[in-house]
């Protein structure tokens, strides 16, 4: 058995963007994240540090979520944390989701490793597990700079963006399927019913164009329940103008769960309806016939690398616009593509996602040899190709 302890800081948004907010999505990359590198490197302890830009505080709030114990640090001290207490492991894992966005260029600027004396140590190593970034690469690549130098693995969710990266020279990334598709979750027995459920989670900005669709849709088949999702997207602000809307007609649930338990919850639908990347995973993941509304471009959009494997990139509501469509026009199409796929969503079996899995399992066998090689416990190792 090894004697050498190994620690290992997991960094991102785990949970959100700010304390209390405990995006489903994020808190299901970081509990699959945690449990793949614990089974993989003997004797490691893994600590959990996730950034909020909310807080007035100087210090790191402690809270416990879903198994997980998370060190919530202001966003203005990530560079000071990253000098100091960070550096004392041997292993910095950092992401995923959307850490290099333009909201954490000024205040998230330990995603970018923006450290002089940082970028001058060997250790501990970086690793980045399956980040994003919505926006274009082109001017900024200054950002990038420092991640390339300093880090030993990159990882990214898109091929699009791996291809973005690429144009900046970075060539030692690669894109992996999002992590969660491989979560295992508790099976959930669906309780047996005259009619299908249909569970319907939409930001707010979707809420208007979705009343206009669903005021037009024959629904009459249907049992409709509309559920806050996330904190971070403010869902239970389009649950209340739902209600408000539709009365009785419909069910809701208002109140925000925890994470898992929302993922539960998305098991039980008989249909799932969602504007969420990770919603649509939950559903994926647990069998479950969704209906996802994209609205991101469809050249760089998540969704459409999430459902390409399964060859169903098209099967989506596109709620971005098309090149010189009017707002009628796509008010139109977006109509159309609702009426087709609800009466006939698409779903994903085990067999499908076989590939998937094991790409991703590849992915974390990748990331702790490298961690394990910079421990000294792994030697003449190659994982980048």
């Amino acid at each position: 058995m090894n004697s050498i302890k190994t620690k290992i800081a997991m960094i991102g948004m785990y949970g959100g963007y700010y304390r209390g907010d405990y995006n489903p999505g994020c808190i299901m990359i970081c509990l699959k994240t945690r449990q793949e590198l614990k089974k993989r490197i003997e004797n490691c302890e893994i600590d959990i540090f996730a950034i909020d830009v909310k807080t007035k505080s100087k210090g790191i709030v402690k809270e416990h979520k879903d198994g997980l114990d998370i060190n919530f640090f202001p966003a203005g001290e990530g560079i000071a944390l990253l000098e100091s207490v960070l550096s004392q492991y041997d292993a910095l894992v950092i992401g995923g989701d959307v850490i290099w966005s333009e909201d954490y260029e000024k205040d998230g600027k330990i995603f970018f490793l923006d450290s002089a004396s940082f970028l001058t140590t060997k250790k501990p190593v970086v690793l980045f597990n399956c980040v994003h970034r919505f926006e274009p690469v082109k001017t900024k690549e200054h950002l990038f700079y420092n991640i390339e130098k300093r880090s030993k693995y990159i990882a990214v969710r898109t091929e699009f963006f791996r291809n973005e990266l690429h144009k900046t020279g970075i060539d030692k990334v690669k894109a992996i399927p999002d992590p969660v598709l491989d979560l295992e979750l508790k099976k959930v027995e669906k309780k047996a019913r005259t009619k299908p459920l249909i569970g319907i989670s939409v930001s707010l900005k979707l809420c208007d164009p979705l009343i206009a669709i669903l005021k037009n849709t024959n629904l009459s088949q249907f049992d409709i329940c509309f559920y806050a999702y996330s904190r971070q997207y403010d869902n239970h602000v389009t649950v209340m103008k739902m209600r408000s809307v539709f009365g009785d007609q419909f069910s809701y649930v208002l109140d925000y769960k925890d994470p898992v338990d929302t993922f539960e919850m998305i098991a039980g639908f008989d249909i799932s309806v969602s504007d969420t990347y990770h919603g649509t995973i939950s559903a994926i993941i647990q069998h479950v016939p969704f209906v996802c509304i994209n609205t991101e471009p469809l050249i760089s959009s998540r969704i459409t690398y999430l459902l390409k494997p399964f060859g169903l990139e098209n099967q989506i509501v596109s709620a971005y616009p098309e090149t010189g469509e009017s707002d009628a026009e796509m008010g139109n199409r977006c109509f159309q593509e609702f009426n087709r796929l609800i009466n006939n969503p698409p779903s994903v079996e085990s067999e499908q996602l076989r590939d998937v899995k094991e790409i991703i399992q590849q992915h974390f066998d990748d990331m702790a040899n490298v961690i394990k090689e910079s421990a000294g416990q792994l030697t003449n190792v190659s994982v980048m190709g």
